[in-house]
């Protein structure tokens, strides 16, 4: 074999590179409970993040509000039958919402939704911010300790 064996460096970095970009995609902190079996002890971990920023999507029982301005009204958490779209979101949600990302591109969601919101109005909620071009989201929780 006279031939001189090279290493291919670049296919290399790439593959590193997706490997990278897929573990900080994946990797998430938030707070659960358990309970460990006795005998096991946990490890610590501190976190140290500052506050999210991004826009306010507040669901209220008569109304529904981004960055505090009401934008659509809703009667007992329910949208209108004349206000969803075939996908199931608020239209006029989704108009309130374009506007807000055309000021703030590349922002995040933060749902504050009344703990009697079913599911059905918090999906069409998030449906219209998908809609707009929103992929980010947070729900925020209060925490009980």
């Amino acid at each position: 074999m006279d031939g001189q064996m090279s290493l291919q460096i670049t296919s290399m970095a790439d593959i590193f590179m997706i490997i990278l970009v897929f573990l900080l995609k994946t990797y998430g902190t938030g707070a659960i409970d358990v309970t460990p079996s006795p005998g096991l002890v946990m490890p610590l971990a501190a976190t140290v993040s500052g506050p999210a920023e991004g826009v306010k999507l507040e669901i209220a029982e008569g109304a529904v509000r981004v960055n505090g301005a009401q934008v659509a009204a809703i009667k007992d958490f329910e949208f209108s039958s004349g206000d969803l779209s075939a996908v199931g979101a608020s239209k006029t949600l989704a108009a309130a919402l374009d506007t807000e990302i055309r000021e703030r591109p590349g922002s995040q969601v933060i749902v504050l939704a009344d703990r009697r919101a079913p599911y059905v109005t918090i999906k069409a909620a998030l449906a219209s911010a998908a809609v707009s071009g929103y992929t980010d989201f947070k729900l925020a929780v209060v925490n009980p300790n």
